[in-house]
């Protein structure tokens, strides 16, 4: 599988990313359009944005179930330790090229939290959402130097 930054920018903006809603069922988020189900949500936690992002494979190497979920575990604990909640998510291949990644859309971060998250879990991305709830893709990694 290619995982030049291009290819991974090309499946990012290709993907499906879903949020699972409280009353059950989930909600479509696609990339620069609101999301009507994610505008309420935000609106009846006080939240004035959403990031989506996992802890998932960072750097788009697969890994074991166990090391990811494992990550994820990690993410949700630091999430939950800012005072912030947040739902369940899924980014999802439409092409089937790639299993789809457990993932979670956290309520309330700054932007610096997100993408500092997004950097702590080795990941090049996070969707990020202000106000409008219409998720924007942000790149984590550009300019740093690999170890």
């Amino acid at each position: 599988m290619d995982r030049s930054l291009a290819a991974c920018a090309d499946a990012y903006v290709r993907a499906h990313y879903v949020v699972a809603l409280p009353c059950g069922g989930e909600a479509a988020m696609r990339l620069g359009r609101p999301c009507p189900a994610l505008s309420d949500i935000m609106a009846a936690r006080g939240a004035a944005t959403a990031c989506f992002l996992t802890a998932w494979n960072p750097r788009s190497q697969p890994r074991s179930e166990a090391e990811n979920q494992a990550d994820q575990t990690r993410l949700k604990a630091r999430i939950e330790a800012l005072g912030l909640s947040w739902l369940g998510a899924e980014g999802r291949d439409p092409d089937g090229g790639w299993d789809a990644e457990p993932s979670l859309v956290a309520l309330g971060l700054s932007f610096q939290q997100a993408c500092d998250l997004g950097d702590a879990f080795g990941q090049n991305a996070i969707l990020f959402a202000g106000p409008d709830a219409a998720m924007r893709l942000v790149f984590c990694l550009l300019g740093k130097a690999e170890a």
